[in-house]
């Protein structure tokens, strides 16, 4: 084996904490000239949109022609109109499209040039990851190029919609782009697949409670987590998925829409169902206008029973499928979902630079670099801005190619109508309700089981309910003989009721039917004295054969975990000041907590809670459990471990009483304090957590264990001891003056205070 393999199998095993610097990834400059490129392109397709964009034009037409489509989109038309009633986004009568504006032309060539650098930043970044895989890119940087390599793919996703016309007219170019984004967009699914192994698959209590556990070891190898397997039932699993379906989601859809077969058979469809709304209007109620008669007055008696009920809603229907099919394919969409996946991304890699290491903050020579390159692509543009007039006359002369019968073009009338625009607005709102649900990034959303049944509920259930409902409604009110102004004011107050249901369902995230209850403890374990009950190894009945505390602290959630056996099973039991057998002994454990909300084997949203052991009696492991609250201070943990009896990985319930951490007498506060020492060389790893009027301690020096407990019960009292080393805790307690980063010594062995709090009053 070569010397860096050797090098990098070392590091796996004993990796540094601190993230290194590599700032071909990570460095100021390369991360700017990504995020500012994606922004140039944001701004440059907004503008277009605003300024440049005509929804009656065929958006496949020939080059040069103004040719109208027969089937206009109805949202960018509504949209499209009220931009028109802004005087300084006032477009002239003659299309941009055409070339006749110098704007048209700039933003056009803006857009093709932006996007072709979004080509080659991501395939570049994306290729100089996989060369570097190795022990030079730790998994940080690694989910770091995701990012960045995401941010330039989006970017230029999202042009593709906007270039419409001009890759049509161009196949050779279409063709190209697309292989290109589809090998990127594959080498990005790749990279996401083996960020799966990113888990929380760290065992040092000297470690931070960060979103991202892997970041507890920043300066491990990303290779050293691709060697180890994937935990299917871990949210980063989950996560992973649920970002390489929005990949291949997002590539496929937009691949689909640059063909006019897909495109422009969606357009056909939505206004197919608009003219079948407007017959069923007409078909029951012997009216050639566009409004239900509710009276159907030419109909039988039966069939107006009937079409009392049936025919508004399924005038509703019609309506409300439309405008969904025109708002998924509408260039609306396109840049809404664009400004906010570029908002999601760039709040992801700021959050993500916090842990990351100073030094790529500094401005060397390769972070100018590519800020400087930043000029050529904006030059280019002004170059077009002050060339175009020169062509400008000739572009005029390419001649229209009109519908030979204007008749036959998407009747759009109805979008002026009340039942039209609050279904939009709703269809609108359910669009920011998603987005907004991950851009707030709250625990609830990660994963995938969770979102997805948000966005099914939402988009499938809720958000159609009520769109339908308010087309039925104002169906109704349009043929009431009420005065206006109290058909405004029904109209107003229903729409307001609507969207305050609608905002409902997804706030707070967790969505519809998915709220927690108020008394979920999301940390379990954060800060608590825990004394369990009964212990249940299923099918059996329960029972308790130990005396079992758990203390954890409140910041770092370090845990000491001892669990002494009983003698003869005598329940009252409290633990004695002389030496025990190790064969007392039941379990001892030292680690560190992680709790997160993720489904439950029934689907609810659960507290869960993940044990990182770093000292353990038995084998070192992680264990978790969910949680779920009980009466009166209790938690029933429900989860699957070995059964030591058995030998067996057998499902199990574990009753704890949460026993509130109470202050000693004459101190200000709830005292918090956690010591450690570790010597790996010779087998030494030590911990100490004192809460309140409890503490524990465990050290394994080799195979042999030593642990104690001690409780306050009118003065400081030990009431369990077991092997020969010496534990800090009596020097400890009582102790003032001890502070982060002060060390102890007892019994020639240094133990570290990494974790203090409440000795002046403070809150814990």
């Amino acid at each position: 084996m070569s010397k860096s393999s050797y090098t990098c199998n070392s590091t796996c095993k004993g990796s540094p904490k601190e993230v290194p610097s590599y700032g071909d990834i990570g460095g100021i400059g390369v991360t700017l000239a990504f995020v500012i490129t994606a922004w140039i392109v944001v701004s440059v397709l907004v503008s277009y949109y605003l300024k440049v964009f005509d929804p009656t034009l065929d958006p496949f037409r020939k080059e040069g022609t103004q040719k109208r489509t027969k089937y206009p989109n109805s949202i960018d038309y509504s949209v499209h109109e009220m931009i028109q009633s802004i005087p300084w986004l006032k477009n002239d009568s003659k299309s941009i499209f055409s070339g006749s504006s110098r704007l048209g032309i700039v933003l056009n060539s803006c857009v093709l040039t932006f996007a072709d650098i979004q080509i080659f930043t991501s395939l570049a970044i994306l290729i100089g990851a996989y060369a570097s895989v190795g022990c030079d890119i730790v998994a940080y940087h690694w989910q770091y190029m995701i990012y960045l390599a995401w941010l330039a793919s989006i970017t230029h996703l999202a042009s593709l919609s906007f270039l419409r016309n001009h890759l049509a007219n161009n196949p050779a170019k279409r063709a190209w782009r697309l292989v290109a984004m589809f090998t990127i967009q594959v080498m990005l699914s790749v990279a996401v697949g083996l960020s799966m192994t990113f888990t929380e698959d760290t065992k040092d209590p000297d470690e931070g409670p960060h979103e991202d556990p892997w970041l507890n070891h920043g300066g491990r190898p990303a290779q050293c987590y691709f060697r180890e397997g994937v935990e299917t039932n871990s949210v980063t699993f989950q996560s992973a998925i649920k970002f390489i379906v929005l990949l291949v989601w997002g590539l496929a859809i937009r691949m689909a829409k640059t063909f006019e077969g897909f495109e422009g058979g969606l357009r056909k469809t939505a206004a197919l169902l608009e003219q079948r709304g407007n017959r069923h209007r007409r078909a029951y109620s012997g009216s050639t206008g566009r409004d239900w008669d509710h009276a159907f007055a030419h109909a039988s008696l039966p069939l107006r029973v009937w079409s009392y009920f049936s025919v508004p809603i399924l005038i509703g229907f019609y309506s409300v499928l439309s405008i969904q099919l025109d708002l998924f394919t509408s260039l609306l969409a396109e840049v809404y979902w664009l400004f906010f996946t570029t908002i999601w991304i760039t709040a992801r890699l700021i959050k993500l630079r916090i842990p990351g290491n100073q030094d790529d903050s500094k401005w060397t020579f390769g972070q100018v670099l590519p800020i400087i390159l930043l000029v050529a692509p904006l030059v280019l543009a002004t170059e077009a801005f002050y060339t175009t007039s020169a062509s400008k006359e000739s572009a005029n002369n390419h001649p229209d190619i009109p519908v030979p019968n204007p008749d036959d073009i998407r009747d759009l009338s109805h979008i002026h109508s009340p039942a039209y625009r609050g279904a939009f607005f709703l269809a609108v709102l359910s669009y920011i309700e998603i987005a907004v649900y991950f851009v707030l990034d709250q625990p609830a959303t990660q994963g995938i089981a969770i979102p997805l049944i948000v966005i099914l509920l939402s988009a499938f259930l809720l958000q159609p309910v009520l769109q339908l409902s308010w087309v039925v409604c104002n169906l109704w009110l349009d043929n009431m003989i009420w005065h206006m102004p109290l058909k405004r004011t029904i109209r107003d107050v229903v729409l307001f009721g609507y969207s305050a249901i609608s905002l409902a369902q997804s706030l707070p995230p967790g969505g519809f039917g998915q709220e927690l209850p108020s008394d979920v403890d999301t940390d379990f374990y954060a800060l608590s004295v825990l004394l369990t009950k009964f212990i249940r190894w299923l099918p059996d009945e329960p029972s308790e054969p130990t005396s079992t505390i758990v203390i954890t602290s409140p910041r770092l959630k370090r845990f000491v975990d001892l669990r002494i056996l009983l003698p003869d099973n005598d329940p009252s039991w409290t633990g004695q000041d002389e030496p025990l057998p190790l064969s007392r002994l039941d379990w001892a454990i030292v680690g560190t907590t992680v709790s997160t909300k993720i489904p439950d084997p029934e689907g609810n949203l659960t507290s869960h809670s993940t044990f990182h052991q770093w000292i353990s009696s038995r084998t070192l492991d992680s264990d978790a459990g969910f949680m779920y609250p009980q009466p009166n201070d209790l938690t029933l943990e429900k989860g699957s471990m070995v059964n030591p009896d058995t030998g067996i990985d057998t499902e199990y319930e574990e009753l704890w009483h949460d026993a509130t951490p109470t202050a000693v007498p004459g101190e200000p506060a709830v005292r918090a304090l956690v010591l450690q020492t570790e010597d790996d060389k010779n087998g030494v790893r030590g911990s100490v957590v004192r809460l309140g009027c409890y503490a524990q301690g465990l050290i394994r020096v080799g195979e042999h264990i030593s642990l104690e407990r001690w409780e306050w019960k009118d003065g400081w009292k030990r009431t369990i001891r077991m092997g020969d080393a010496e534990l800090p805790i009596e020097k400890i307690l009582g102790e003032e003056a001890l502070k982060e980063g002060d060390t102890v010594d007892v019994d020639g062995r240094g133990w570290k205070v990494i974790e203090e709090s409440g000795k002046d009053g403070s809150k814990l």
